[in-house]
């Protein structure tokens, strides 16, 4: 006869025994499911056992009561992990979210130095005028350039901002940002200047507006003003130069 049986009376399922043991621990220890889930299983295990005994095992409200304990600490460790992930996530989210923003303001720059190099070789190559807008810098219609660029289409910009419909007039997006340049002070062919804008968009919407003009330098202005953008080369130029 088991230890602690009395004479007449079934012996106790071990394995409910076990889990009742199992899910105190789970508990009083916060061990979660290390000891939680082994509690779930051999309750489970002990009450079919007991049911399938018919009467001669006894148990069932210790295994039952191991189940339970396996189940609260259990899912009180799911709830934990949840939590714990889900902040990790939104801490790594908005950091990363921060890193492309900065990311794409620093790819716009790069761009206005790219479009900037472009205007400086356009000057030496055509009667030492500026282009008038992006369209001019790049390809022609059918998106080919000749051996040799022409006046009208110098071939120095990719086609995001050189292709034929980014003109003076027009938004040509790249990388979080929109662009568009004008001639200034025009003559003929020949502009002595132009006006270069560069604004965020989409996600990028909070970073700072751009701008530039033949004297290369970038300017910015703070989030926000885009809707003061600057129209002719002196209001660009009392734009704080970066």
């Amino acid at each position: 006869m088991p230890p602690g049986s009395l004479p007449g009376q079934p012996p106790t399922e071990g394995k409910a025994t076990a889990s009742l043991i199992l899910g105190i621990l789970s508990l009083l220890l916060c061990l979660g499911f290390v000891a939680g889930i082994p509690a779930i299983i051999l309750g489970h295990m002990a009450r079919t056992a007991i049911r399938q005994s018919m009467g001669r095992l006894k148990g069932d409200g210790m295994a039952l009561a191991g189940l339970i304990m396996g189940y609260i600490s259990s899912a009180a460790s799911a709830v934990f992990l949840i939590l714990f992930f889900a902040g990790i996530v939104a801490y790594l989210i908005p950091g990363r979210s921060a890193r492309n923003l900065i990311y794409s303001q620093q790819q716009a720059k790069s761009e206005m130095r790219s479009i900037n190099a472009s205007q400086a070789t356009y000057q030496l190559n055509y009667s030492g005028g500026f282009a008038r807008d992006l369209a001019t810098l790049g390809h022609r219609p059918g998106d080919s350039c000749p051996a040799v660029g022409t006046p009208e289409h110098a071939c120095l910009l990719s086609n995001e901002l050189g292709n034929p419909e980014c003109t003076a007039s027009a938004w040509c997006s790249k990388g979080g940002y929109k662009f568009r340049m004008q001639g200034a002070d025009c003559k003929k062919n020949k502009c002595n200047s132009y006006l270069l804008l560069a604004i965020p968009e989409g996600p990028a919407g909070n970073m700072p507006a751009l701008c530039s003009t033949d004297d290369m330098a970038i300017r910015s202005q703070p989030a926000g003003s885009s809707s003061l953008l600057p129209t002719n080369v002196a209001e660009c130029r009392a734009w704080p130069a970066l």
